[in-house]
C-alpha cells in the first residue's frame, strides 16, 4: 500500500546513510592510515606563524561550559570574539537579526523554523582584492556539551588566523571572519549572513571549519560543484591537504549539513574542513577542551593561514 511505500522512504535513507558513513569511516582508516597531525606550535611560536598554543587559550573560554544559541553563556563567548577581533584593529560588528533555517521553510505542521542570531563579522581589506574570502566557524554549541571541538576549533582557529595575517603580509584579497550563531538549531546564522549581509553580496571563496571528533587530520569533505581550480589551489596552498574525491561523494549522500550548507544555497563556492576522528565524544558532555588534540587545531589553522594567505586563492 501507498503508506507502508511511504513509511519505508525514510527507513531506506537511514541505511544509506549508514552504509555511506560506514564507507567514509573506512576510507579513513585505510587511505588516511599513515598521516599524522603536524606538531603543535607553543604559544611562543613567530607571531606571523599559527600557534596551537595560542589558540587554546581561546578553546578553554570559549568552551568553557554549553553555549547554546540564545543563552547568557553563549552572548559571553559573543561577547570575548568581538573583543578579540576589535583588539586586533579589525573593523568588526555584529549582525543581529531573525533568520530562517537554510535552504528550507520546514518545521511541524508546515511551519518555519526561525531563529535570532548574532553574528560576529570581521574584514580585513587585501593589497589588490579581486573578491573576497570567507573563513567561517560556529561559536554556539549543542545543549549537552560545551563544544570543545564543535566547534571551538574553529572558532579559536579563526581568531588566531586573524591575529598571524594582521601582523604578518597582508593577504591580495579581502578576508572576511565570520563566526555565526545557531549552527546546531538551525545553521540560522550562517543563512543570515550568506543571503543578507552586505558583505556576502558579490559571493566568494568560502572556507569553513569544522569538527566532528576530537582527534585525527583534517579532512576536506565537501566542495562546491565544478571544484577543479579550488581543489587545485587547496593542494598547492594548504600545507597539510587531505581530501579523497570519493570522501565528497559519501557526503553528498548523508543527510548531513553544517553552515557551509547555507552558503552553497547561496551560490558561493568553497570547501568544508573537520576532523572526524574519537567521535564518541561528539556532541556530548566529553567534548571538553582537554579531550582536544591539539595538533588536529594546528592542522586546522595551518590550512586555513596558508588559504587565506594565498595570492593564488580564487574568487
Amino acid at each position: 500500500p501507498p503508506a507502508n511505500r511511504a513509511l519505508a522512504r525514510p527507513r531506506r535513507r537511514l541505511l544509506a546513510a549508514a552504509a555511506a558513513l560506514a564507507a567514509l569511516s573506512a576510507v579513513s582508516a585505510g587511505s588516511l592510515l599513515d598521516l599524522r597531525t603536524p606538531a603543535p606550535r607553543p604559544a611562543s611560536a613567530p607571531t606571523g606563524e599559527f600557534s596551537a598554543g595560542r589558540a587554546y587559550e581561546d578553546v578553554q573560554v570559549i568552551a568553557a561550559r554549553s553555549h547554546v544559541a540564545g543563552s547568557p553563556a553563549n552572548e559571553q563567548v559573543r561577547a570575548h570574539i568581538e573583543q578579540r577581533l576589535r583588539g586586533l584593529g579589525l573593523e568588526t560588528e555584529v549582525q543581529d537579526t531573525v533568520a530562517p533555517e537554510a535552504g528550507q521553510l520546514s518545521g511541524a505542521a508546515g511551519g518555519a523554523t526561525l531563529a535570532r542570531v548574532r553574528n560576529v563579522v570581521a574584514r580585513l581589506p587585501g593589497t589588490d582584492s579581486t573578491g573576497r574570502v570567507f573563513l567561517v566557524a560556529h561559536y554556539d554549541s549543542v545543549q549537552t556539551g560545551p563544544g570543545g571541538n564543535d566547534d571551538a576549533a574553529g572558532t579559536s582557529a579563526i581568531l588566531e588566523v586573524a591575529r598571524a595575517l594582521t601582523v604578518g603580509p597582508r593577504p591580495r584579497n579581502d578576508i572576511v571572519f565570520v563566526l555565526t550563531d545557531a549552527e546546531e538549531a538551525c545553521l540560522c546564522g550562517a543563512s543570515a549572513f550568506a543571503a543578507s549581509h552586505p558583505l556576502a553580496a558579490d559571493g566568494g571563496v568560502v572556507l569553513n571549519l569544522e569538527a566532528r571528533g576530537s582527534t585525527g587530520p583534517l579532512i576536506m569533505f565537501e566542495t562546491s560543484v565544478n571544484n577543479a581550480k579550488l581543489v587545485d589551489v587547496f593542494g598547492r596552498a594548504a600545507p597539510h591537504p587531505v581530501g579523497t574525491s570519493f570522501a565528497v561523494e559519501i557526503y553528498r549522500a548523508l543527510p548531513n549539513d553544517t553552515d557551509f550548507t547555507a552558503f552553497l544555497d547561496q551560490k558561493f563556492v568553497g570547501l568544508n574542513s573537520a576532523y572526524i576522528d574519537g567521535g564518541a565524544i561528539y556532541h556530548t558532555p566529553l567534548d571538553t577542551p582537554a579531550a582536544m588534540d591539539r595538533g588536529s587545531l594546528q592542522q586546522h589553522g595551518d590550512n586555513a593561514l596558508g588559504l587565506a594567505g594565498s595570492s593564488a586563492a580564487p574568487t
